[in-house]
């Protein structure tokens, strides 16, 4: 771990760029894969704890493991599968 001279944990730069800026830029069709295994991730484990509020099943939820409980969804291809504007929407 590097030293560092400030008396912060943590320190953010930014790098300021010149030239002009396109906001309407952001929406570039892309779903970015470790974007997607967080959603995947998250969506099981809320899943394991839905089903152990409603009683479904008994084990407490794990944080790591599928456990009973199994989710699955394939990645998508951004450019044909995905609005664009969809995001601006919901």
């Amino acid at each position: 771990m590097a030293q560092s001279d400030s008396p912060y944990p943590v320190q953010l730069t930014i790098d300021y760029t010149e030239e002009a800026r396109d906001r309407l830029t952001v929406f570039r069709q892309k779903y970015p894969r470790w974007w997607f295994d967080w959603n995947l991730a998250l969506s099981r484990f809320t899943n394991r704890v839905a089903a152990y509020i409603f009683v479904m099943r008994d084990e407490y939820p794990s944080t790591d493991e599928e456990q009973s409980v199994h989710l699955e969804f394939s990645y998508p291809d951004a450019e044909r599968d995905l609005n664009r504007w969809l995001p601006i929407v919901k």
